[in-house]
């Protein structure tokens, strides 16, 4: 049986093909109203020395699109 993401959850996985600083630590989905979406997440540090998180959500979008 295939893994069904439910409504309201998100799954994170660290990025092991991360090349530069700018890519993201972790990617991975969340599912909103029956909507996945793409969730990338970076791990930073505050000024008083205490770990976080910092993301964003975007759309999926398909490999083969092209935008203009």
């Amino acid at each position: 049986m295939a893994y069904e993401q439910k409504d309201n959850t998100w799954s994170l996985f660290k990025n092991d093909k991360k090349s530069k600083e700018t890519q993201p630590d972790y990617n991975g989905n969340i599912m909103i109203n029956g909507v996945k979406m793409q969730l990338s997440a970076w791990v930073k540090e505050s000024k008083n020395g205490m770990k976080y998180f910092s993301g964003s959500v975007k759309p999926i979008v398909a490999k083969d699109s092209v935008e203009f």
